[in-house]
């Protein structure tokens, strides 16, 4: 994904499945034609020159890339055995690390941190906090923890597979950012808080004028960096939205109950704000893949947003696995 890859300079961007250019793209038509999308699997369904020409169409505006000319070079494949594997680079990972380090430095304890991120620190960088010094921590960066197979883990790095066998794992994977469910949430300018804070520590702004709906750590980072930037459109707590617009939002509507009238009538007010971009934040749910698949039990809990791993009070879920960090509710 191109957000998970490092600039370095010299990069060049090609547009892919547009007829025309970027800014004026022909095949924004079909916006116009199907403007609630298109049912390729029922829309001339049954007929076959046209269903084949619908599916095709469908596939073409789904946004699929097109295969590279030449194959990738064929990467390394690696067996490697550690004391202790950490998954995550955030502030709970780079803490377990740090501090098992610190006890084990005078012996020959092996302990790897693996995380996907460009570079470590995880939500630390989107809130703007200083990334504890990390010279005595062994770290693969752009790393992905991609399974766990028989108590091995399998790392894919850019050039090679590592099939890692740790004796103990800790998982501090973080959550997914959350998604509130309105009309408009997919298109294009509607953020989550934490990737709009994040680009807010680099000074990149998403717009000129931004909404901000729900409250939280990234929304308050990405106010403290870019408020006296932009105007601010606040949803007030307990309003709903939707967002509108082609291709791109640009605009969102706030419905909330009246004030003026009495509690019981029901009344609502709807007010529209055209904006450049919508910024949210809403509980996320526990990324808690890698634990299941090791064996670990999980519990839906609705509070935390999805399926927590269940541990004991030290965060153990297996003899030979810890979770931590928001993965474990912290």
């Amino acid at each position: 994904m191109t957000c998970m890859t490092p600039c370095k300079g010299g990069e060049r961007v090609e547009t892919q499945n547009v007829l025309g250019s970027r800014k004026v793209d022909l095949m924004q038509a079909t916006d116009w034609f199907f403007p609630r999308g298109i049912d390729h699997h029922h829309f001339l369904a049954g007929v076959p020159a046209a269903s084949y020409v619908v599916q095709k169409i469908a596939r073409h505006v789904a946004g699929l890339g097109k295969l590279p000319d030449e194959p990738r070079p064929i990467g390394n494949a690696r067996r490697m055995e550690v004391d202790v594997l950490v998954v995550g680079a955030g502030p709970a990972g780079l803490g377990v690390a740090r501090r098992l380090v610190s006890m084990t430095k005078d012996t020959e304890r092996s302990i790897l941190v693996a995380d996907d991120g460009v570079s470590p620190g995880g939500s630390l960088l989107a809130r703007g906090a200083a990334v504890p010094d990390l010279s005595d921590v062994n770290l693969y960066d752009r790393t992905t923890a991609a399974g766990v197979y028989e108590r091995e883990i399998l790392l894919v790095r850019e050039n090679e597979a590592i099939a890692l066998r740790p004796r103990l794992l800790v998982l501090a994977t973080g959550t997914h950012d959350g998604v509130a469910p309105f009309p408009g949430n997919d298109l294009p300018g509607v953020f989550s808080a934490r990737a709009a804070a994040l680009l807010a520590q680099s000074d990149i702004a998403v717009g000129a004028k931004v909404a901000l709906f729900g409250t939280g750590p990234y929304s308050a980072s990405w106010l403290e960096r870019m408020s006296s930037e932009v105007e601010v459109v606040a949803v007030p707590m307990g309003a709903s939205i939707s967002a509108e617009g082609r291709g791109e939002i640009t605009a969102i509507t706030i419905t909330q109950r009246s004030t003026d009238r009495p509690s019981g009538g029901g009344a609502r007010k709807k007010k529209r704000h055209e904006v450049d971009a919508l910024l949210v934040e809403v509980t996320g749910a526990p990324s808690f893949e890698l634990a299941e698949q090791a064996g670990a039990a999980v519990d839906f809990d609705p509070k935390r947003g999805g399926y927590v791993p269940r541990t004991d009070e030290h965060g153990r879920a297996l003899p030979w696995l810890w979770c931590t960090g928001e993965l474990a509710g912290i």
